[in-house]
């Protein structure tokens, strides 16, 4: 067979037909000279002799002058030649093939499509007409352009969707000849119009030859990615990047897909040390660290972010990542002045008051966490927000919780409904919905929210737990013990389903059931840190005192900085007037690692206040009490000092607050008693 030699047309940028969005003013088309329509026998003397034949030879000379002209830079001449042509011969699908071909390359879109269209109408198999038209919709699928709207993307998928339907019939016309170009196009036009499988055929074709292909390599790790053959494309990537390093970002890229952090980063790493190096390979070389959690990644993560923000003090992205590693790091300070640097190089944006909300979240400064993002939400409705590129319900999302850790379930319940306007099918609102109405003791209503989201979620276990506890609370123990067991039972190898069930039966009072799926827990997974911990806990409600702190410190012997084992073997050790000295100092190891958690705040207020420090406890169980309204055993410590103190009406509201509040941890026969005490002294 002979080969057609391969033209290649200029940019399109000419105006789309009628009905046809304009594209991004670029495009590329390419298609293969038209075969030579053979002449009638004693023709081709006649038009070697300048003679115009008539009929179909009168075409095929005007059709090779046409040519002619076209390849001498004539091209209004050529193409008066080629209208000529198609009249003597309109059964030629060539001709206009051909003229298609010519006003593709010279930007004349409309014409160009015109004439591909008529070859077509002509002879379906006119292959340069498809390949025309092919390529021409191909340009216009293109999409890259920032602020593009759902409408443009879908255009764009229309256009892949004809453009690949055209490539398709060049592609069978070329049989096992097809050019590497045509099948990295139609590579392209699949993954845009999700046609993942077939993307996968033409670009393993196209890969099989040319396996150095970069282009090739990178568009068929993503079809199989998309497809759900992640490993496929993970593999496909390792071996071509141990030919050439540029390819290490996209296998990072794939691991980052399944999760493979650690690996993600070395593959990053790799990248850098072979001179594949841009800000954007360090950016997600950093955030590949971040999640990564291991030894020394954070760090190495704000390292890498630092040196991005020296380069380019505007680069927002950059910023936002490296509030995040300082906060990983508990550089709360330089998180908080790294997210006011975000706010002022973006100063309309949401990135900068989001992060820095995070920070004061994490330092339990809940009140600067609503500052920080009321005003954002405020001036933006769902409309407005999508016009800028922000998505609202994270935001908003974060508020709602701020108001339910300061006690304001009520607000938090408004915030969160209107979360679940912007974002119907988002579990996590659900469980900030669920979570907000137990605090309110809306305890039917949360029941009910978290069981209609478990049946659109039935994998979120956060749901699960959720409603359970509603239904604890609401005095359906039974049931929520029911619901709890069924997912241990489903789920025998996760831990944390152990965990929500002994946490349930200790908030339930049923602690010799607790301490069973514990220790069954325990035995199972010996190394889990959380199942150490909640056994300790339960061993401490059992009054197991010296089982509960060998079992804390044996978690504290595998991460010293665990705050919660640091505070609950603190306060255990404060409440029984143990080793105060020692109490404190566990105390202040956990707010090291959370500064100003009121849980904690009330530990250390708890053990100056044994110690008979009031100076201290009263700092630490004023913050407590402020931040914590409803937490009876907060305000039960808090009305213990006060009437310590002297202040014998406050400590009765502080112990009226108790018994309004979410009940747990306190005697309330005792605080009965002690308000009739203090209020017969006050008689007095």
């Amino acid at each position: 067979m002979v080969s057609i030699p391969v033209l290649v047309l200029a940019a399109v940028s000419a105006c789309p037909p009628a009905g046809v969005a304009r594209p991004d003013e670029r495009a590329a088309a390419r298609h293969t000279a038209p075969v030579p329509m053979r002449a009638e026998p004693g023709q081709a003397s006649k038009a070697a002799a300048g003679q115009a034949p008539a009929g179909r030879a009168g075409a095929y000379y005007l059709f090779l002058r046409a040519r002619s002209l076209d390849n001498d830079g004539d091209v209004e001449g050529a193409i008066a030649l080629y209208q000529q042509a198609a009249k003597l011969d309109p059964a030629a699908g060539e001709i206009p093939a051909a003229l298609a071909e010519l006003y593709a390359r010279q930007n004349r879109v409309r014409e160009a499509l015109a004439a591909a269209e008529s070859a077509l109408r002509i002879n379906p198999d006119t292959v340069g007409a498809h390949w025309v038209l092919g390529t021409i919709y191909a340009a216009f699928a293109e999409g890259e352009a920032a602020g593009r709207t759902a409408a443009d993307r879908q255009a764009e998928r229309d256009f892949a969707s004809r453009a690949a339907r055209h490539l398709e019939a060049v592609l069978q016309s070329r049989g096992n000849t097809a050019e590497p170009e045509l099948l990295l196009t139609l590579g392209r036009l699949y993954l845009k119009t999700s046609d993942f499988d077939k993307a996968i055929v033409v670009l393993s074709r196209l890969n099989e030859l040319e396996p150095d292909s970069l282009d090739g390599a990178a568009l068929l790790s993503d079809a199989y990615t998309r497809a759900g053959r992640t490993e496929d494309a993970i593999k496909l990537l390792e071996r071509g990047a141990e030919r050439d390093a540029v390819l290490y970002p996209a296998l990072a890229t794939a691991l980052e897909r399944v999760g493979r952090w650690k690996d993600a980063a070395g593959a990053y790493a790799k990248a850098s040390e072979q001179g594949v190096n841009s800000p954007e390979v360090s950016r997600r070389w950093a955030v590949a660290l971040l999640n990564a959690g291991g030894p020394g990644d954070a760090g190495r993560a704000r390292d890498l972010l630092q040196d991005l923000v020296k380069s380019n003090p505007k680069d927002t992205r950059a910023l936002y990542f490296l509030v995040q590693a300082q906060r990983q790091l508990h550089e709360y300070e330089a998180a908080e002045a790294t997210a006011r640097q975000l706010m002022a190089a973006d100063p309309g944006g949401a990135s900068g008051p989001y992060a820095l909300a995070q920070v004061y979240e994490q330092r339990h400064e809940y009140r600067k966490v609503v500052q920080t993002l009321e005003p954002v939400v405020e001036r933006m409705t769902p409309a407005s927000a999508a016009e800028k590129g922000i998505e609202l319900t994270p935001i908003l999302l974060r508020l709602g919780f701020a108001y339910i850790d300061l006690d304001q379930p009520d607000r938090a319940i408004t915030v969160l409904q209107r979360a679940k306007e912007t974002a119907a099918d988002n579990s996590t609102v659900d469980v900030g919905l669920a979570q907000a109405q137990i605090a309110a003791k809306r305890y039917a209503e949360a029941a009910e929210t978290a069981g209609k989201a478990r049946t659109a979620h039935p994998d979120d276990v956060r749901l699960t737990r959720l409603q359970a506890d509603a239904l604890r609370q609401g005095g359906q123990m039974d049931r929520a013990v029911a619901i709890l067991e069924q997912v241990r039972q489903a789920h025998p190898d996760d831990p944390s389903n152990y965990v929500a069930l002994a946490q349930l039966l200790l908030n339930g009072d049923r602690t010799e059931q607790a301490a069973g799926v514990m220790r069954d827990a325990r035995t199972r997974f010996p190394d889990d840190v959380s199942v150490l911990f909640h056994l300790g806990a339960v061993y401490e409600r059992q009054k197991k005192y010296d089982e509960a702190e060998k079992t804390f410190k044996d978690v504290l012997a595998r991460d010293p900085r665990d705050a919660q084992t640091l505070n609950y073997l603190g306060y255990m050790l404060a409440d029984r007037g143990l080793r105060l000295e020692e109490s404190v100092t566990y105390i202040q190891r956990a707010l090291d690692v959370e500064p100003n958690n009121p849980a904690y705040l009330d530990s250390l207020g708890w053990a100056y206040f044994k110690m008979n420090r009031l100076v201290l406890a009263e700092r630490n169980l004023r913050q407590a009490a402020e931040d914590r309204p409803r937490d009876s055993a907060v305000q039960d410590h808090w009305g213990d000092l006060l009437l310590k103190l002297g202040r014998g009406e406050e400590a009765i509201a502080a112990w009226k607050r108790a018994l309004a509040g979410d009940g747990q941890d306190i005697d309330r026969t005792a605080i009965e008693g002690k308000i009739r005490s203090a209020s017969g002294k006050i008689r007095k």
